[in-house]
């Protein structure tokens, strides 16, 4: 089916972004669109294109402002939401544009509806609608005469601007009060305008035209109005509310408080006397009730609805539904439902609220509106009414509370409705039902309580609620509505997907109809005449169909009538018969006859109708409306042709009438022309419509004793018959059974048995094909009607080898006629040659085949016809078995092994043969179904009687010695693999010698067949079925027995977890595929042959072959884009596919989840021929320089540098530099020997290959001339010239040195872009090695544990760092005696001082006023206020808050307002530092923890991948450019894998052979204890490294290595010469050594140092010995002339390797996600909001401040500190290696560009690529967080108490307020004298209190 057509158009602001629309209307007049979004107003055509657009907003705005006047508040820029959009038509043509806005307190304006842009209001009118976001506001314009509109507006109160903040709340409040919750509104053109129609009257004590709510419950009785809308001289208006009063601020967000309300006024009532509201509900009182209305519209039902709800009669005065949406909200979830009101019982309702009213009753409560009504019994005698202008009437405004209710009509689960549009048609109701995920519904309303929905969701914009302002356009044709960011236009019916009449009818869709003659499903106004008549648009009724055709079928040779009934056509127009053969027509006139329509059959001989062996024809018959020339009605109808029907049978047993002349051989249609016996067809009636009445034509044709049918055909019957046998050379008589053979008649018609006439005898005719020379005739006989006897003659025939021939019997009279045959058949045989010289043979044919009276004759000795042998019954005896072969040779020692034996006299019958076979003396069982007579033996062989042997095969007792059979007993000696995946799939070997002999094999794994592939008798191979986890069984039958298995060999199969794919990158290729993918996982070595494949349109590709490496990851070539999608979509410039796998049998990799497998593939990249260096060279260069230059295009786009490769000849080209449009390489030196298959033979040829794609580019030719730049019998010409005058020598001369000039400046340029090509490519060339780096990193990081800290751990490290112990740490002082008490007094007035938020600021405001107040005071009074404070954060939160506010003032007032923050010169600053840093704790643990624990492994494992000086402690792979191995010598270094074993677990661990043995030691200690807190592990000082096979303790030092020159150099590994694979054993000093162990490990040092950085300098207790590891500590004049290019490389691989890594870290740091710390959010908010109040309009000063807060300040402290974090051991190079990542973090955080230059430092050029990269990051991060919601106080709050409670009691608050209070007995007198000078602190008397605390006691500062 045909989806609907939906247009669409995103609306955008100027800048592209997509804004959010609020409302929609639509001008009748033009059917134009407006279109009111947030900030914008827009201006449509009717296909949606923008015409116009105006900007409303944001406007410099204040909540707490009126209108413009805003009394000194803070305006700040305020978005404007459209609250009203309507247009208000008039007479004189004066239409505009109401707009209604939600700034300014809500205002409202004319706008000029041909240009947007226009106000027409004479001022701005406000405090008309909201001024919230999420506060309704609904409007609706009425016309209160001819000339006069008015405007009705609902507002609901901003509920959410009155309790945003508690300061404010009651000056909201006075702002707001007087805006009334409905109002009538004047639409002049004048000053008056949008003001109240009447405004209140003291002295006639009317009311305004206002419906206000008491002011002492307008901020507790919220109405949320939702649609507003007129019927006759009544407005309405549905909303939701609280049916009781919300208290404390709250909402209608308690869904049992809610309730659904419909409002009436009426329109002539200018006070709202006669307003009155009572309750809608939907649901059932036994289920579900849904309470919250959320659209409803109003429409005249269909004919349908209208007749079902009673609402035809004319005592009814309203006709009108509304159609309402309601929802029910329960368990996250939200179901809605639809329900119908009548208007008329709406009124019905109000009336009987009203009728109590008047009695008396309490049935209406308008207590909480002003001049609401009260409930008096009066005398008024008639019934109630509506619409009254008198107060006194009811007594006021009224809510009633007896309301209407019904049930739903139809209910939608898990979907929340919120748009309704209605319309009729075809006696129809239909709603159109927008959606919360941008989807729209179509019901059909059937009842009341009854509706269906047709048709799938039309997907408007998925995940957009549809908004509820909808539109039709002027014919009803197209449905016009909004979602939040687009306008779109939806046809309202999609007739022409349903392509025939049932599917169009079963899809009841209520616009859609069968246009009969036009045979389409439509409209009923698009269909022709559809109002004339019920027959030509169809909707309810059935199809139009031809239900029957009399006669079914016809034959060719007449023209009949074909009647067709019950065919319900128009009569008022004129139609054909249309018969169709394929490619001939004919068509027929139509006539009408009672029960349908009828026509004539086409002359059919007269279009060449070929109808076949089959002799039928089906013609397709339709029927052709002459009126639109349509076929609209179609059916198979049968012609047949009888003479197409060669036999009789064929001919009279059919479903056609066809009848059999016998005489005259053919099949006729009903005639009486047979000159002689006939066979009738069966089929004798024939039915005539027309007349009603059976045409009998028994009488004439098939009368009584008639022959009928294919039961009386002339036919031979094979069964009867039997086989006929004929020998070679021998005559025969054959006697032919059959039935009603004719008998041959003369001239008058008699039968005569013998007929005279050749032409008429029989004849048999033997058909023997390529045999005997074609056909044997013979003479035949007819004996009687059954019987006919054929004289064979004598005759040699030519036989196949096998002796027999089959051939085929024919029997023809007449003149050729033939009698009908099943297949008779033949047999020509000779004796001779069936026996093939076999007596036992023969003599088989003698019991078996008697009719072949074979026998073996004597003379000559040789198988006979037995009436051919010479001498009858001198039969001669049989020779003995001969045998030829017997396979197999070989069999199972416990039998039954099949046995075949092949030759020749084997016995004539089985019963020779039965217990005479035996095989190395063992019988053998023939089998009976296998045994061939005298050919072949087939027995089952018994068990061995002496296990393995060997032995001949005896046959009927004759011994064949020449004949060796082997008993053997097999064995499985081992398998491979040993391990494979769980799936199964992959080819298992079992090895054997031997393991396969015999004839069956059976080979199972774990009772599961294993389906064999090859075998041979060492080893077979077998697909191994799908298995469970762990070790399987293997077992093996040769010949039904299973073989034994060698305990020695590994003869087990292990299931291991299927492969696993987890990542796959690069994740882009050409279209032409090719490119090497790395595809990373788990357990990808079990797969054999791993293959890849992509999904494109569920297309699956070619299968690529994949390389596997090792466990975790394997190389696969991407597979080329299938043909005709690159054709598909060649336009576009990037299509995604799927990727999958083969591998085995497992299925989680054929279709990928989890991960991103969609490979991007591009269009395949140009690449560039050479232009010719002259114009008769075609695509030759002429080499000169030492690089290659080939240009392209896109050639990055899918590739690297190593994706490209370049063949110059028979040589490679290296590639050392890739761009987009560049490709250069190193040739080779000398050129390199052409290629064949090219034009030129005597040059290379340059081909470039990029995957699969191969790019001639042309030839390539050195340069072998001379030096200079002219050539060189020029220049001699020019030197012969020369002798003749000095004149030519000179201007020689010039020409030498310019040619040479050239040359030179030409060589210098090329070295200069081989060198610049080189620079910046030198990373590149690191990519593989990083690749196979990453993926060992993988393997380092292990299970993904982290050593997290606790959070007091983690608190104490942020607070205190570098210390290992602290006051706060210990337990509080014992107290003794009464000073001690005191102490404890003073302590507590001073703590309580402090939490006094003015005495604690004036203390820190006081405390860094004083200059010996320095850096370290500022950082220990934070920590210690931390320590105090850690459990009421929301306290300290405040502190900061107000010291950041002073901060940035004094801030502002600087030149340099970028700095604040940047330096800790304050308290606050560290205050900020701290708490930030507890407030991220869970984000560290939850998430960034991981990827900077990732990254810190990363840097360790990159480190200890080569050679660390465990002396100097530089590597030889460092980031740091300091720590680098300063060593122009390449450091050769082998790795290799120790067993190791300690506490009696074995490890395998690998180390370098140039590792000092403490050096190894820890690298050992790192995989025992892989990801465990490294404090619980044991020093590598305190381990002895043994080596087990030598006995022998491994020690740094020893007395082997002698000092030379004051340097002793550590023993390495190497130096014992360890093997690969070595036992060591790691365990406890088990004695005191006597010689040190290692220079920074020995017995007589009491403090160990870094084990990696020992001091240069390291004296022996003895002797002064410098020590040395890998290079002796060089001076400063060494290191100096060292060139930067031996270590450059280093650093760019140790880059490269890390990259990923790094990348991901800062990636997750700069992640802006729901989850993150909300303190992020509030404090970017808060330095915002700090700015603008500061008027700080530089928008890098607000960046600059939150980089330096979050990014500098916290997280530059954690990447250089990550045991901080984490429980690790941060060696000297790893530190520096983090402080250059940290110091790249701190680079782009900076707002200005730093350029890299030769001059700059590593670190810029090791990073000069990334940082513009991460620079985009940061600001896209701030943008991201800038755009989420604001953090309020409260949820703030929330979170600070949730870190607040991590916090416990490990550390001391009294020693810390005892460390703080030092503070003050040192600045006692500054503080003191600061607090006086404060009035607000001197009231709350803070200096005597201070005063007392210093006098009273003095405590030690340090505890």
């Amino acid at each position: 089916m045909s989806s609907y057509k939906v247009e669409k158009q995103i609306l955008k602001d100027n800048n592209g972004v997509s804004g959010s629309i609020n409302h929609f209307v639509h001008d009748d007049s033009t059917n134009l669109f407006y279109v009111g979004a947030v900030n914008r107003l827009f201006k449509l055509s009717q296909s949606l294109d923008v015409q116009q657009q105006h900007v409303t907003g944001p406007e410099p705005d204040n909540r707490l402002c009126i209108g413009y006047s805003c009394d000194g508040k803070t305006k700040e820029l305020t978005d404007n939401y459209n609250k009203i959009l309507l247009i208000e038509t008039n007479t004189n043509g004066n239409d505009r544009l109401v707009i209604c806005g939600s700034i300014f307190q809500g205002f409202c304006e004319f706008r000029d509806l041909t240009n947007i842009s226009k106000k027409l209001s004479m001022r701005m009118h406000t405090k008309l609608v909201t001024n919230a976001e999420n506060a309704s506001t609904v409007g609706l314009i009425v016309k209160q005469n001819l000339n006069e509109n008015i405007l009705f507006i609902g507002a609901s109160y901003p509920i959410s601007l009155h309790c945003k903040d508690e300061d404010t709340k009651n000056v909201f409040f006075l702002r707001r009060k007087d805006i009334p919750a409905l109002s009538m509104r004047k639409l002049t053109s004048d000053e008056s305008a949008f003001s109240l129609y009447k405004e209140a009257s003291f002295i006639e004590q009317q009311p305004p035209s206002a419906l206000k709510i008491l002011y002492d419950k307008i901020n507790k009785y919220i109405i949320d109005y939702v649609s507003a809308f007129s019927i006759q001289e009544y407005t309405y208006f549905l909303s939701y509310q609280s049916s009781d009063l919300n208290p404390n601020c709250e909402t209608n967000a308690n869904p049992k408080s809610i309730q659904s309300r419909i409002s009436l006024t009426c329109n002539r009532d200018t006070h709202f006397y006669s307003y009155i509201d009572i309750p809608l509900t939907c649901g059932n009182t036994s289920t579900t009730n849904y309470k919250i209305v959320r659209a409803g519209k109003t429409i005249i039902p269909g004919r349908n609805l209208l007749n079902k709800l009673r609402l035809n009669s004319e005592d009814i005065e309203s006709k009108e539904i509304l159609i309402a949406l309601f929802e029910n909200r329960h368990n996250g979830k939200t179901d809605s439902a639809v329900c119908i009101f009548t208007i008329s019982k709406i009124q019905r309702k109000m009336k009987k609220n009203l009728r109590k009213c008047q009695k008396g009753r309490e049935a209406i409560k308008g207590s909480h509106f002003d001049d609401g009504a009260t409930c008096i019994k009066q005398g008024i005698r008639s019934g109630p009414t509506l619409c009254t202008t008198i107060k006194s009437y009811y007594g006021g405004r009224k809510s009633g509370v007896i309301g209407a209710k019904v049930k739903p009509a139809i209910v939608f689960q898990n979907t929340a409705l919120t748009s309704v549009t209605l319309t009729t048609t075809s006696n129809f109701t239909v709603a159109f039902l927008g959606t919360s995920h941008g989807h729209l519904k179509k019901i059909v309303i059937e009842g009341k309580t009854r509706a269906r929905e047709y048709d799938r969701d039309i997907v408007i914009d998925e995940g957009s609620p549809i908004n509820q302002d909808t539109f039709y356009d002027i014919d009803h044709r197209n449905l016009y509505l909004t979602s939040q960011r687009l306008v779109a236009k939806v046809p309202v019916e999609n007739c022409g997907q349903y392509a025939s009449c049932p599917t169009c009818l079963a899809s009841k869709d209520p616009f859609c109809g069968w246009c009969t003659l036009e045979n389409r499903c439509t409209l009923k106004s698009i269909c022709s005449m559809a109002d004339q008549s019920t027959d030509r648009w169809k909707i309810l009724t059935d199809c139009t169909a031809i239900d029957n055709i009399s006669p079914p079928m016809a034959s060719s040779t007449e023209n009949i009538t074909l009647y067709m009934s019950n065919i319900d056509i128009p009569r008022d127009s004129n139609y054909s018969c249309v018969f169709d053969f394929g490619n001939k027509q004919q068509a027929t006139p139509v006539s009408f006859w009672n029960f349908g329509i009828s026509c004539k059959t086409p002359q059919i001989f007269s279009l060449g109708v070929d109808f076949g062996p089959t002799g039928s024809k089906n013609a397709t018959l339709s029927i052709r409306s002459e009126e639109t020339k349509k076929l609209f009605l179609s059916r198979y109808f049968t012609f047949y042709n009888c003479g197409s029907f060669a036999s009789c049978t064929v001919c009279t047993d059919n479903n056609y009438a066809c009848d059999w002349c016998v005489y005259e051989n053919k099949c006729t249609f009903r005639t009486n022309s047979c000159n002689g016996q006939t066979i009738f067809s069966n089929n004798i009636f024939e039915y005539d419509p027309a007349n009603d009445t059976v045409a009998n034509h028994t009488d004439q044709m098939y009368g009584e004793g008639k022959r009928r049918g294919p039961t009386f055909c002339p036919k031979i019957n094979k069964y009867q018959t039997g086989d006929v046998y004929i020998h070679n050379n021998t005559s025969k008589e054959v006697v032919i059974i059959g039935s009603y053979f004719p008998g041959i008649r003369n001239a008058n018609g008699y039968n005569f048995n013998i007929s005279t006439y050749d032409e008429f005898n029989y004849k048999c005719i033997i058909k023997t094909g390529a045999y005997s020379n074609g056909n044997i005739e013979a003479v035949a006989i007819r004996v009687s009607e059954s019987q006919i006897k054929c004289q064979v003659p004598l005759r040699s025939y030519e036989l196949p080898e096998s002796g027999i021939l089959e051939a085929s019997l024919r029997v023809t009279w007449g003149r050729g006629a033939e009698i009908e045959n099943d297949g008779m058949t033949v047999y020509l045989y000779s004796c001779y040659k069936m026996a093939h010289g076999d007596c036992s043979l023969c003599k088989n044919f003698e019991q078996s085949r008697v009719s072949l009276n074979c026998q073996w004759c004597d003379n000559p000795l040789q198988c006979q016809y037995k009436d051919h042998c010479s001498a009858v019954g001198a039969i001669a005896r049989c020779p003995g078995p001969h045998i030829d072969t017997v396979t197999p040779r070989v069999g199972h020692v416990y039998g039954g092994t099949i046995v075949t034996i092949q030759g020749r006299n084997l016995g004539a019958e089985f019963v020779d043969v039965k217990n005479n076979v035996t095989i190395a003396g063992v019988a053998c069982y023939p089998n009976s179904d296998m045994y061939q007579p005298a050919r072949e033996i087939v027995c089952i062989l018994g068990a061995s009687d002496a296990g393995v042997k060997k032995g001949h095969v005896v046959v009927l007792n004759k011994a064949f010695h020449n004949i060796e059979f082997q008993y053997m007993n097999p064995i499985l000696q081992r398998v491979t693999p040993n391990k494979r995946a769980v799936s199964g799939g992959a080819i298992l070997t079992l090895h054997g010698d031997p393991i396969y002999l015999g004839t069956s094999l059976e080979v199972t794994v774990n009772d599961k067949v294993c389906n064999i592939t090859s075998l041979d008798t060492a080893q077979i191979k077998c697909r191994l079925p799908p298995g469970k986890l762990g070790e399987s069984k293997i077992s093996v039958k040769v010949d039904g027995h299973e073989i034994r298995q060698d305990m020695v060999g590994n003869t087990s199969l292990t299931y291991v977890a299927d492969p696993e794919i987890t990542k796959i990158q690069p994740l882009k290729s050409f279209k032409s595929g090719g490119r090497r993918l790395t595809v990373m996982g788990t357990n990808i070595n079990i797969i054999d042959h791993p293959k890849m494949f992509i999904w494109t349109n569920f297309v699956k590709s070619n299968l690529t072959n994949c390389q596997v490496k090792n466990e975790t990851f394997m190389f696969c070539p991407s597979p080329k884009l299938l043909t005709r999608v690159r054709r598909l979509r060649r336009s576009t410039a990037m299509v995604t596919a799927a990727i999958g796998f083969i591998m085995d049998n497992a299925v989680n990799v054929q279709n990928l989840t989890g991960i991103n497998s969609q490979l991007q593939y591009y269009p395949d990249p140009s690449v560039y021929k050479f232009g010719p260096d002259k114009e008769d060279n075609d695509n030759v260069k002429l080499f000169k320089s030492e690089i290659v230059i080939i240009n392209g295009k896109n050639l990055m786009v899918a590739a690297k540098r190593e994706d490209v490769q370049v063949a110059i000849g028979n040589a490679n080209c290296n590639v050392t530099n890739l761009s987009e449009d560049q490709i250069v390489c190193n040739p080779p030196t000398s050129q390199p020997k052409p290629t064949p298959g090219y034009s030129r033979s005597d040059i290379p040829a340059v081909v470039v290959q990029i995957g699969n794609e191969q790019y001639f580019v042309g030839y390539l030719e050195y340069e072998k001339a001379k030096q200079l730049g002219i050539p060189l019998d020029y220049l001699i010409d020019y030197l012969i010239g020369g002798v003749a005058g000095v004149g030519l020598f000179i201007v020689v001369t010039i020409i030498i040195c310019s040619c040479i000039y050239r040359r030179q400046k030409n060589k210098s340029k090329r070295e200069f872009e081989k060198m610049r090509y080189q620079l910046d490519n030198m990373e590149s060339n690191f990519i593989v090695e990083c690749i196979e780096d990453m993926l060992d990193l993988n393997a380092e990081i292990g299970d993904g544990r982290k050593p997290l800290y606790r959070y007091d751990d983690y608190t104490f490290k942020i607070l205190f760092p570098q210390m290992q112990d602290h006051v706060v740490l210990h337990p509080p002082i014992p107290k003794n005696g009464s000073n001690e008490r005191q102490q404890d007094v003073t302590i507590c007035h001073f703590s309580q001082l402090l939490h006094h938020k003015e005495f604690l600021l004036k203390f820190i405001r006081t405390l860094e006023k004083q200059k010996s107040f320095g850096d370290q005071d500022k950082s220990n009074v934070a920590s210690l206020l931390i320590i105090l404070y850690q459990n009421n954060l929301e306290y300290i939160t405040e502190i900061i808050k107000s010291l950041l506010k002073e901060l940035v003032e004094k801030s502002a007032e600087e030149a340099q307002q970028k700095g604040m923050l940047w330096r800790t010169k304050s308290v606050v600053e560290k205050l900020l530092d701290n708490w930030l840093a507890l407030c991220m704790y869970k984000n560290l643990e939850e998430s960034t923890g991981t990827s900077l624990y990732v990254l810190y492994k990363a840097l360790k494992f990159q480190v200890k991948k080569g050679p660390v000086d465990a002396v100097t402690g530089d590597a030889m792979y460092s980031l740091s450019e300091d720590r680098l191995l300063k060593t122009e010598n390449i450091l050769e270094h082998v790795t290799i894998t120790l067993n190791v074993e300690y506490e009696g677990k074995k490890y395998k661990c690998r180390c370098l052979d140039c590792d000092t043995i403490t050096q190894a030691i820890d690298k050992m200690l790192d995989v025992i204890y892989r990801n465990i807190p490294y404090s619980t592990r044991p020093s590598g000082e305190d381990l002895d490294l043994d080596w087990v096979s030598e006995n022998k303790t491994l020690q740094d030092e020893d007395n082997v290595k002698l000092k030379e020159n004051g340097w002793k150099q550590l023993n390495m590994i190497k130096d014992y010469k360890l093997p690969n694979g070595a036992e060591v054993v790691l365990s406890q000093y088990q004695k005191c050594r006597p010689v040190p162990r290692s220079p920074c490990g020995t017995v007589h040092v009491s403090e160990c140092c870094n084990p990696e950085a020992v001091p240069s300098t390291g004296t022996d207790s003895q002797i002064n010995t410098q020590y040395w590891h890998l290079v002796k500590q060089p001076d400063e004049s060494q290191t100096k002339g060292l060139s930067s290019e031996n270590y450059h490389t280093r650093l760019l691989a140790t880059k490269g390797t890390l990259k990923q890594d790094i990348d991901d870290f800062i990636k997750t740091v700069l992640t802006a996600s729901p989850n993150m710390p909300p303190v992020i959010k509030y404090l970017f908010d808060f330095l915002d909001d700090a700015a603008k109040q500061h008027n700080i309009t530089d928008p890098e000063v607000a960046y600059t401040w939150k980089c330096n807060s979050l990014l500098l300040r916290f997280w530059v402290n954690i990447i250089k500190n990550p045991d901080f974090v984490f429980d690790i051991h941060k060696t000297a190079i790893v530190d520096s290696c983090l402080s250059v990542v940290a110091q790249c973090f701190i680079d782009i955080c900076s707002t200005t560009d730093q350029t890299s230059s030769k001059d700059s430092q590593s670190l810029k050029s090791l990073f000069a690529k990334d940082i513009p990269v991460f620079k985009k990051s940061v600001s896209t991060y701030f943008e991201d967080i800038q755009r989420m919601p604001a953090v309020s106080d409260q949820d703030l709050n929330v979170y600070l108490a949730e870190v607040s409670k991590m916090s416990t009691t490990n550390f001391t608050k009294e020693n810390a307020l005892v460390e703080l209070y030092s503070y003050v007995q040192k600045y006692s007198n500054e503080i003191n004298e600061s607090l006086e000078a404060e009035s607000l602190t001197e009231a709350q008397e803070f200096p005597e209190r201070q005063d007392n605390v210093i006098t009273n006691t003095t405590v030690p500062s340090n505890v």
